[in-house]
C-alpha cells in the first residue's frame, strides 16, 4: 500500500509542478495548486499528506526566498533545510535567524555567503572561529579566488584554503 501511495505522490507532484529542487521562482498559484493536489491525492490526514504538503511549502520557499513558508513545514529537519535554501535564494543571511538550532543557523550563513560569493557574510558567524574560517574557505573555493583566503587567521587553514581555491 505504501508503494502505491509513493508512486501516486510522485505522479501527482510531477503533474502539479511540485518537484522540489528548482531554485527558480515558482509560477503564481503553484503553491495553491500543489496543496490542492496533495489534498486530492491524500484525502486522509496521514503522514503521506503531511509529507506532500511539506514538499509544497519547501518548493515555494526555495523558489521565492520566503522563509515564512518553512514555518509551515511539519518535518523539523526538512524545515531547517528549507530555511537555509530560502535564505540562499533571497541571498539574505538575516533569514538564517529563523533556524531553530545553532548548527543549522551556521550552515545557513555559510550557504548564503557561498551563494552571494561574499566572504564578509561569514563575519556573522560568532563564537566559532574554525567554522568562520571554513565559511571563508567555502566562498574562496566557490569563487576560485585564493585572495579570499586572506581573511583566515589560522595559517594552516589559510594554506589549505589557498590550495582548494586555486
Amino acid at each position: 500500500m505504501k508503494a502505491v501511495h509513493a508512486i501516486s505522490l510522485v505522479a501527482i507532484m510531477l503533474l502539479s509542478g511540485c518537484t522540489g529542487g528548482s531554485p527558480e521562482k515558482a509560477p503564481q498559484g503553484a503553491l495553491s495548486s500543489c496543496l490542492d493536489v496533495c489534498d486530492k491525492g491524500f484525502n486522509d490526514q496521514g503522514p503521506d499528506l503531511a509529507a506532500c504538503k511539506d514538499r509544497c511549502y519547501v518548493d515555494e520557499a526555495e523558489g521565492s526566498g520566503d522563509v515564512r513558508m518553512c514555518l509551515k513545514v511539519q518535518d523539523a529537519e526538512l524545515a531547517e533545510g528549507c530555511v537555509s535554501r530560502a535564505a540562499e535564494t533571497a541571498e539574505d543571511p538575516s533569514l538564517c535567524s529563523s533556524a531553530k538550532t545553532d548548527e543549522y543557523r551556521l550552515l545557513c550563513i555559510r550557504n548564503v555567503a557561498v551563494a552571494k560569493g561574499d566572504s564578509s557574510v561569514c563575519g556573522l558567524i560568532t563564537g566559532d572561529d574554525e567554522f568562520k574560517d571554513s565559511c571563508v574557505s567555502w566562498v574562496a573555493a566557490a569563487k576560485k579566488d585564493p585572495s579570499v583566503c586572506d581573511g583566515i587567521k589560522d595559517e594552516r587553514y589559510k594554506q589549505s584554503c589557498v590550495s582548494s581555491a586555486g
